[in-house]
């Protein structure tokens, strides 16, 4: 009410070494922050904060290995009924890696493909409209990451094969 920021507290690992994913989900009401970071192990971690007293964050957990760089590249898609947590890294080899988190059968990460080489930033990424049929379907996941100095665009047809394709 007094359109004033606050300072929130550190929270994360203390070894965080990335550039973090940041998003309010839609889990709880008004919505759970999630974010997912590298750490310096190679691993990203993953941590959340329920939207509500006592504002307390917790760790979520580590999965993954060999990542070089993480980025701002978390989405909440329309999969499932809660919407699943996606994100994609970079390898420690320079391919990306796609990462998804299954909220409708456990809340594990699980990895799924790479792609891509030569990858030198961290990944961004978005879940568009494009091949949804309205805003509440699953729609093409849109990536940009800088190759040889260019931004290169990325993207997967979520209604067709899944195959990513530059």
């Amino acid at each position: 009410s007094s359109s004033k920021w606050t300072d929130g507290g550190v929270f994360g690992p203390t070894d965080a070494d990335g550039v973090p994913g940041f998003l309010q989900s839609n889990y709880g009401a008004p919505g759970n922050f999630e974010v997912v970071v590298k750490t310096k192990d190679g691993r990203l971690n993953h941590w959340w904060r329920m939207d509500a007293a006592p504002w307390t964050w917790t760790d979520g957990g580590r999965f993954a290995s060999n990542i070089a760089l993480s980025g701002a590249s978390l989405v909440q898609t329309h999969y499932g009924k809660q919407g699943n947590l996606e994100l994609v890294a970079v390898l420690n080899g320079g391919q990306m890696q796609h990462w998804s988190r299954n909220d409708d059968a456990g809340n594990v990460w699980t990895a799924s493909e790479t792609f891509g080489s030569g990858v030198a930033s961290p990944p961004c990424m978005i879940e568009g409209q494009y091949g949804a049929s309205d805003e509440n379907h699953v729609g093409n996941f849109e990536l940009c990451v800088a190759v040889g100095g260019k931004i290169q665009h990325w993207w997967r047809n979520n209604q067709g094969n899944g195959a990513w394709q530059q």
